[in-house]
């Protein structure tokens, strides 16, 4: 069972100075006006451990354990005047972690209560997914959801992605499902208890214009940075073969996405994947995308669609140095690697994938 509690290692809270977002978790946050962008984080509880199902007041003591440790759970966007493209976190003076918390209780397709079909399941992930966070408030959300199977239940964090990327959540929750609920770890520093000061509008531009002003005088090496990455990135490419993204394989699947999102779960117990990797001598990433490949394969066939050109997956990937504990931000790196779904043969499809997941 993972038990909820919490616990952030020294060095990884934001400034309560001047917490702003940066360009990169900005841009991320402008995009909502296209698709929402939070990214949703399910925990697979299973209570039997504890002699009782979690509650609502259980998660609730959790994240108000957290928040010593990730300040920005209660701090909300705040524009100064005339800059609008890089808004700050302040501190949200109406912050109640209660109004941030909901449950769902799964039913049958009878309209019983628990255990429900995955199918169940699958529909309230597409709701959070699909359901759009109050940009007035904290940027995130947390659901209980009662009903699975065998007793399990599941807290589903939407948590919009210009606060945090992928590696940073994952560090926050490894944090909050770790270790007993009260316990901290050796040489814990907390986050100040004091929120940042409270700006009026000009405050705030005032802070703007002196960041502008800084970021003016990096403007010289960014540019022969962002270069020389390009360089390096077409070098790559040329010596694996790759293709630009703009010149991948287009079908039904690659198409320009709309704005609904569709959520599918399916389980995979991961002795077997360590199996394949072990018999294989492929990674775990690249049994992993074997498996995407092959039921994308499946898709694309069960559409009549053309087999003969490999589908190419691209992702955002970890630019942190080695244990690194980043709890906010976005510090990613894009890249690709070729599915090879033009491969008949599991195997070799699987040696290749993998070869390319490695690359």
């Amino acid at each position: 069972m993972a038990t909820l509690s919490s616990g952030v290692r020294q060095g990884t809270q934001p400034s309560p100075a001047a917490d702003r977002l940066t360009g990169g978790d900005s841009f991320l946050l402008h995009l909502e006006k296209l698709v929402p962008m939070h990214t949703l984080k399910v925990l697979v509880l299973d209570p039997s451990a504890r002699g009782r199902a979690v509650s609502l007041d259980d998660v609730e003591a959790a994240v108000r354990r957290l928040l010593p440790h990730w300040p920005r759970a209660g701090r909300r966007l705040a524009y100064a005047p005339l800059h609008r493209g890089r808004p700050f976190l302040v501190d949200d003076p109406d912050f109640d972690i209660a109004s941030h918390l909901d449950e769902r209780f799964l039913t049958d397709q009878t309209g019983l209560t628990v255990p429900a079909d995955s199918a169940a399941f699958d529909l309230v992930l597409c709701e959070l997914a699909n359901r759009r966070l109050d940009m007035t408030r904290p940027l995130w959300t947390a659901t209980l959801i009662h009903g699975l199977a065998g007793g399990r239940q599941a807290v589903a964090v939407a948590l919009h992605h210009a606060l945090a990327d992928g590696m940073a959540a994952i560090t926050m929750f490894t944090e909050f499902t770790s270790g007993a609920p009260t316990e901290e770890p050796p040489g814990l520093r907390k986050a100040a208890a004091s929120a940042p000061p409270r700006l009026s509008p000009e405050g705030l531009a005032r802070k703007a214009i002196r960041d502008s002003g800084r970021l003016m005088t990096g403007l010289a090496p960014l540019v022969r940075d962002a270069w020389g990455a390009r360089r390096i990135a077409a070098e790559f490419r040329m010596a694996r073969d790759m293709p630009r993204g703009l010149l991948a394989h287009r079908n039904s699947l690659s198409r320009r996405f709309g704005t609904e999102r569709v959520c599918a779960t399916s389980s995979h117990p991961l002795a077997d994947l360590k199996n394949i990797g072990k018999a294989s001598g492929a990674s775990i990433n690249g049994v992993l995308h074997a498996v995407i490949a092959d039921a994308l394969r499946r898709e694309i066939a069960s559409r009549g669609e053309d087999l003969s050109k490999s589908l190419r997956a691209g992702f955002g990937i970890a630019a942190d140095a080695p244990g690194t504990r980043r709890l906010w931000g976005n510090n990613v790196s894009i890249t690709s690697i070729s599915l090879h779904t033009d491969e008949d043969d599991p195997v070799q499809r699987l040696h290749k994938v993998s070869a390319s997941a490695k690359n």
